[in-house]
């Protein structure tokens, strides 16, 4: 007798294959705020390592002129010694919210409070100066 040999296909059904395709899609959809979470506080890091990199190196230009350990009278008379050895591209003196991107601003603590308010720098230290709070903006250096 002669039997036929049957050869089965095997393949994915079209249903299977939406179904995998949903799963992946529901998975992407959840890690994508993930992901670009993290890649956004990496950027802020970067970002606020640059800025203490610049400070810092103002600062050890001006100890190093014997700047730092003169007296000011203001903070406005500080910031405007510092500008002379950092990049800056603009200074905000009376209206210290054009020099910064938001509204609000979460301290260390992790209290929020509006920058408009700021006009002091006993607002952010807790401490009392006569001196008005001065806002710079840093010239980013590209290459």
């Amino acid at each position: 007798m002669y039997k036929k040999q049957i050869k089965c296909k095997t393949a994915f059904t079209l249903a299977e294959v939406l179904i995998t395709l949903a799963i992946i899609g529901v998975v992407a959809a959840l890690m994508l705020p993930t992901l670009f979470t993290n890649v956004n506080q990496k950027v802020y890091d970067a970002r606020e390592q640059n800025i203490v990199q610049k400070v810092t190196q103002a600062m050890n230009q001006m100890k190093a002129l014997g700047l730092l350990s003169q007296t000011y009278d203001s903070t406005e008379d500080f910031i405007d010694e510092l500008t002379k050895h950092l990049k800056v591209t603009k200074v905000c003196k009376t209206n210290l919210e054009n020099c910064w991107p938001t509204k609000t601003v979460t301290d260390a603590s992790g209290a929020e409070f509006d920058v408009s308010t700021v006009k002091t720098s006993g607002n952010i230290n807790k401490k009392e100066f006569d001196s008005n709070s001065v806002g710079l903006v840093l010239a980013e250096e590209r290459i």
